[in-house]
């Protein structure tokens, strides 16, 4: 994984990872990071975290579906919120669901946490973006 840009401030987060999924642990680790930069409370941290998390390995699973290629993950802070995005250049991959699987439900589970999530998919990309509301200070 790789730190573009401006890397990890409370100014923005920009990481680059491999489609991969041993390459979640140490995005999470470097958004968490990111996340007390901005000062996110404990709740709100493990829900972003959650959301991010779900957000890549579906671009891990379905975007490449085995292939190479690379998942950004971007932060930005602004007033009251911080705006977190997640690309892939994958095109949607489906796989194989099991009859009565609990898989499958991790846009839901953004959309729970963050209502505003929005997704934009086309044949050779998927952005999914959402925010997370910052406590007054």
């Amino acid at each position: 994984m790789r730190r573009t840009r401006e890397g990890s401030n409370a100014a923005g987060l920009r990481l680059r990872m491999p489609a991969r999924p041993w390459a979640l642990a140490p995005m999470r680790q470097a958004l968490r990071t990111w996340l007390a930069r901005c000062r996110l409370d404990d709740d709100r941290t493990c829900d972003a975290v959650l959301a991010v998390t779900e957000a890549c390995s579906n671009s891990v699973e379905h975007g490449y579906a085995g292939d190479s290629g690379t998942v950004d993950v971007r932060g930005d802070v602004f007033a009251d919120h911080l705006c977190l995005e997640i690309l892939d250049s994958g095109g949607w991959k489906p796989t194989q669901r099991d009859e009565g699987s609990c898989r499958g439900r991790g846009l839901e589970i953004i959309r729970t946490l963050f209502p505003d999530m929005t997704v934009a998919a086309t044949a050779t990309s998927t952005l999914v973006r959402f925010s997370v509301p910052l406590a007054p200070a």
